[in-house]
């Protein structure tokens, strides 16, 4: 879809698609790719390209429950990241309200959403993966920092196995973690 909002720039969504070959619950495990026009017609946006523009991945989790896929707005990062030209990736990410979504699973749905971007790169009609930037407030800024801190670790491979996600590395370029809780 080609959608035109208050963000001074027009964008292309891709909704709704399930990250994991074998999800365990559909309703978290997907995700929208929001991409700027200009990108579509060769055109740079803030001095970005299509090839360069870095990919934003931000999550609202809250108290470590589910998380939704966040749609752009003004008023959200996922406008404001548009708006300078960067790719959005938003995921929806299980938490400790819904029945699959005990620990670790918000953090294995996150690095698999990672994973789904890199597994598709060539697919993707814009957006740098290395340039992977993610980022949360409270516990999505806890979850942003320990997908930060355990790139490409195996810690989590049982679980992301278990669900089916892509095989590549889930490290990413940086994490903006705003007032993360670290101390439960």
């Amino acid at each position: 879809d080609v959608c035109s909002s208050d963000l001074g720039v027009s964008y292309r969504a891709y909704n709704n698609i399930v990250y994991a070959a074998t999800p365990a619950d559909r309703n978290y495990q997907k995700l929208s790719i929001y991409i700027p026009e200009p990108y579509f017609n060769s055109r740079p946006l803030n001095g970005y390209t299509a090839t360069t523009a870095p990919i934003f991945v931000p999550n609202n989790s809250s108290g470590y429950m589910a998380a939704s896929v966040m749609t752009p707005s003004a008023t959200n990062p996922v406008g404001l990241a548009l708006s300078r030209g960067l790719i959005v990736v938003s995921p929806a990410l299980r938490g400790r309200n819904i029945n699959s979504g005990s620990a670790p699973s918000a953090i294995v749905d996150y690095k698999a959403a990672i994973r789904y971007i890199r597994a598709n790169k060539s697919r993707l009609p814009a957006g740098n993966t290395d340039k992977i930037i993610a980022s949360g407030v409270s516990s999505g800024g806890a979850l942003s920092a320990i997908l930060g801190a355990s790139g490409n670790s195996d810690a989590y491979d049982e679980w992301l196995e278990g669900i089916g996600a892509g095989d590549a590395e889930d490290k990413i370029f940086a994490a903006a973690s705003y007032c993360p809780v670290t101390n439960l």
